[in-house]
């Protein structure tokens, strides 16, 4: 399963159809507690849009503590942001890729996450 959070996921909703066309079940979420609810030994990664409603302390929040139950979860965090405050451990523990990009993209990142992790 792969777990989205997205506090507007119409916006990225060509990346979900992408995925689940992929053969890929994914479940989507709107809030951190959600996120953090659904998180389970069933999820093979997550793609987390940091710019929530909430700020973005609360998407690198909601990557942060998945981080701590499944340090070596993928994580492909979506954002157009260039003045995140990642620690080195961060940077090297998931992928960052800007927002836009295509839903093509998107689908290669995760299938050579996947693969990295095996």
């Amino acid at each position: 399963m792969i777990l989205v959070l997205d506090d507007e996921p119409h916006y990225i909703q060509a990346y979900i159809d992408t995925l689940r066309d992929a053969g890929f079940k994914v479940v989507v979420v709107t809030t951190v507690a959600a996120f953090m609810r659904t998180l389970s030994p069933e999820t093979t990664a997550v793609i987390i849009d940091v710019m929530l409603e909430a700020g973005i302390d609360a998407g690198l929040a909601a990557f942060r503590s998945m981080r701590q139950v499944s340090p070596f979860l993928p994580a492909i965090i979506l954002t157009n942001r260039t003045d995140l405050h990642l620690t080195e451990t961060d940077r090297r523990s998931h992928l960052v890729s800007k927002r836009d990009i295509l839903p093509s993209e998107l689908l290669t990142l995760l299938r050579d996450a996947l693969v990295a992790r095996e």
